[in-house]
C-alpha cells in the first residue's frame, strides 16, 4: 500500500515519552493514596480533623511556640503551656476563655529549649511541674536539664526558683527530644528522643528522681535506656493513671504499654498497642489529658494564637488496650504486648515489625525521587 505523501513543510508528530507520568501515577496508585485514604475511613474509628473542636485558643501573643502541655492539678480548668527556644523561662497559666491568667518567670534556669512539660507529685505529695530543656536540633548539648517547680497556689503571677534541678546526659551519643512523661503511679521521669527513624525511651535513674527526701537541689546523674519505639518524630507524650503511656507525633496518637525500667535496661522493641491518626496542625506539639474516664485528649500547636484542639475518639481507643498490656508499674514484664489489629493508623501496620514509620518516608520520597529523575532523564534523551 503506497504512503501518502507529506504535505511540504510537515512534520511527523514527535511522541512523547511517558516514563515519568507512569512511573510517578504507579508510585501515587501504590503508595501514596493508600497512606492518605486510609485515616478517611471513619466508620472505623476517628475521623480526623472531623471529632476535633477548638477548647479554646491561646490569647496570649507571647504564646508563640506551645510546645508543652499540662492540665493544672490544683486549678479547675487551667492549662499549663510554655515557648522553646529562644525565650525567656516562662511558664503560662492559660485559662477557659484562652487567657493568660498568671505566670511563673524560673529563676535561676535559662530556657535553652524547652520542649516538654510534665505534672508530678513531690516529697508529702506536693504538684509540681517538670520542665524538660531536653531540645537540641542541631544534636549538640552534652547534657540536658529538667527543672521541676512547685505549682503555685493561690494562681497568681510570681518568680520562682525550682525545687530540683536535674542534669542529665545520656549514655551514647546526643540526642534531641521533646517528650518528658512523668508516672502518675511511680513518679519515674522517662525522656523519649525525637528521630525520624524512630525513638529512644530513656528513664531518669531512681536515684536522682524521686531519689531520697532532702539532699542537694542540684543533681547530676546519666539517663537509662529502656527500650526504642517504631514511632517517628514524637513531640509529646504522657502517662495515663495505669501507666499505660501516650505518645503523639505530628500525625498521629499511640497509646503503649507501661514502660519498662532503666533498672532492666535492654534494647527492647516497644510496640504501640493501637494507633489513630490525628487533626491537621501547623506544627502539632503538645498533648494533655483531659479526661481518662471520658476520653478527651487536648492537642496544642506552634504560632501565636493558636486553637488547643480537644481530642475525643470514640470509643477511647486506648481503653480497648489496657487489657493486653504485659507490663506493669513496678518494672515487671518486658514492656511489650500484642499490638491490637486497627485500620485507624495513618500508615500501613509496622506494629508486628522493626521497620520505624521514618523508614517507610524515606522510602515513599526516594521512589518519588527516583521516578521524577528517570522521567527527567529519558525526556531529555528524546
Amino acid at each position: 500500500m503506497p504512503v501518502p505523501a507529506r504535505s511540504a513543510g510537515t512534520r511527523p508528530a514527535r511522541r512523547r515519552p511517558r516514563t515519568a507520568p507512569a512511573v510517578l501515577a504507579a508510585v501515587l496508585a501504590a503508595v501514596v493514596l493508600p497512606a492518605v485514604a486510609v485515616p478517611a475511613r471513619a466508620a472505623s474509628g476517628l475521623r480526623p480533623g472531623a471529632d476535633a473542636v477548638a477548647d479554646r485558643t491561646l490569647r496570649d501573643q507571647r504564646i508563640s511556640e506551645s510546645s508543652g502541655l499540662v492540665v493544672s492539678r490544683e486549678h479547675p480548668g487551667v492549662l499549663w503551656t510554655h515557648n522553646d527556644s529562644g525565650n525567656s523561662a516562662t511558664l503560662y497559666a492559660v485559662g477557659r476563655d484562652g487567657s493568660t491568667v498568671a505566670t511563673i518567670r524560673v529563676g535561676g534556669v535559662s530556657d535553652v529549649d524547652w520542649e516538654a512539660l510534665a505534672a508530678v507529685r513531690g516529697p508529702g505529695g506536693r504538684s509540681l511541674l517538670a520542665i524538660g530543656d531536653i531540645g537540641d536540633n542541631t544534636i549538640s548539648r552534652n547534657r540536658i536539664e529538667i527543672d521541676l517547680v512547685a505549682e503555685p497556689d493561690p494562681l497568681r503571677s510570681r518568680r520562682v526558683t525550682p525545687v530540683r534541678v536535674l542534669r542529665l546526659r545520656y549514655p551514647g551519643e546526643a540526642a534531641d527530644a521533646e517528650a518528658l512523661l512523668a508516672d502518675p503511679r511511680t513518679g519515674r521521669l522517662y525522656v523519649i528522643t525525637k528521630s525520624l527513624l524512630g525513638s529512644t525511651v530513656y528513664q531518669v535513674p531512681d536515684s536522682i528522681w524521686p531519689g531520697p527526701t532532702g539532699g542537694p537541689s542540684v543533681r547530676q546523674g546519666t539517663l537509662q535506656r529502656v527500650g526504642d519505639v517504631g514511632l517517628s518524630l514524637v513531640t509529646d507524650g504522657c502517662v495515663l493513671s495505669d501507666s499505660r503511656v501516650l505518645l503523639r507525633t505530628y500525625s498521629t496518637l499511640a497509646v503503649l504499654a507501661p514502660l519498662p525500667t532503666g533498672s532492666r535496661s535492654t534494647d527492647r522493641r516497644l510496640h504501640p498497642l493501637d494507633t489513630v491518626p490525628l487533626p491537621v496542625q501547623g506544627q502539632g506539639e503538645g498533648l494533655a489529658v483531659l479526661d481518662e474516664k471520658v476520653g478527651t485528649v487536648l492537642l496544642s500547636s506552634e504560632g501565636t494564637r493558636q486553637p488547643v484542639l480537644r481530642l475525643r475518639p470514640d470509643p477511647p481507643f486506648w481503653r480497648a488496650g489496657a487489657a493486653t498490656a504485659t507490663a506493669t508499674a513496678d518494672g515487671s514484664g518486658d514492656g511489650t504486648a500484642t499490638p491490637t489489629p486497627t485500620a485507624r493508623t495513618l500508615l500501613p501496620d509496622t506494629t508486628d515489625s522493626d521497620v520505624p514509620d521514618g523508614l517507610l518516608l524515606i522510602g515513599l520520597v526516594a521512589t518519588i525521587v527516583i521516578g521524577l529523575g528517570i522521567g527527567v532523564g529519558q525526556s531529555r534523551r528524546h
